[in-house]
């Protein structure tokens, strides 16, 4: 629909995942980019990147580029997973993405209620709406946010009229499926319930 009715001077950029055959690909002006996989040499650079400057046992880092293929959300995570378990040991590699968020989240004592909160209100949320959900002190919010941020799990507002945001779509699904049922539910229950009481309080993108 966007195609169809944008001028000739705007560049609209749209990304699906392989497997979708979208139906304007064979339109007029239409142009095709396949995004492919890391190299092994930029693989090997970005793993190195995120292990920080400390020269990386070369077995580990095998080990990374076979888990990871050339993903780079993959790359990043397990490797950033590998380093906070302990930089010295091969068993220290999750043997999926998944085990990685997983363990990452575990990690975050405190701050992993934060994150599963946020992850019932969606993608993005704000400090408002999560504030009136959790029955926290705002300094102690605030502190569990920063964590969060410094952890590479979130993004911060650039400003108070923007929204917190999971760096990556699969951060927030795997806090958000390591909440048990009833949880959820609960969880969903006390949200609604401050948008309905409170219009004051911003919602972001649910």
């Amino acid at each position: 629909l966007l195609q169809e009715r944008l001028p000739s001077n705007l560049l609209l950029l749209l990304t699906f995942r392989p497997g979708y055959k979208p139906r304007w690909l064979t339109t007029e002006n239409v142009t095709r980019l396949v995004v492919q996989r890391l190299s092994k040499k930029d693989s090997g650079s970005l793993i190195e990147t995120v292990y920080g400057g400390e020269k990386m046992d070369e077995k580990i880092r095998v080990r990374l580029m076979e888990k990871t293929d050339g993903n780079p959300l993959f790359i990043e995570t397990l490797t950033r997973s590998a380093t906070e378990r302990g930089k010295s040991s091969i068993e220290s590699i999750p043997n999926s993405l998944h085990d990685s968020l997983a363990a990452r989240l575990d990690q975050l004592g405190p701050s992993k209620l934060v994150a599963q909160h946020a992850a019932v209100i969606g993608r993005e949320f704000t400090f408002s709406l999560l504030n009136e959900c959790l029955d926290i002190a705002p300094n102690l919010l605030e502190s569990s946010l920063r964590h969060l941020t410094e952890a590479q799990l979130i993004t911060t507002p650039a400003d108070e009229h923007e929204s917190y945001r999971f760096k990556h779509a699969l951060i927030r699904d795997s806090a958000y499926d390591s909440l048990l049922k009833a949880d959820k539910t609960a969880i969903h229950g006390v949200i609604a319930k401050a948008l309905s009481s409170n219009p004051n309080v911003s919602p972001a993108l649910l």
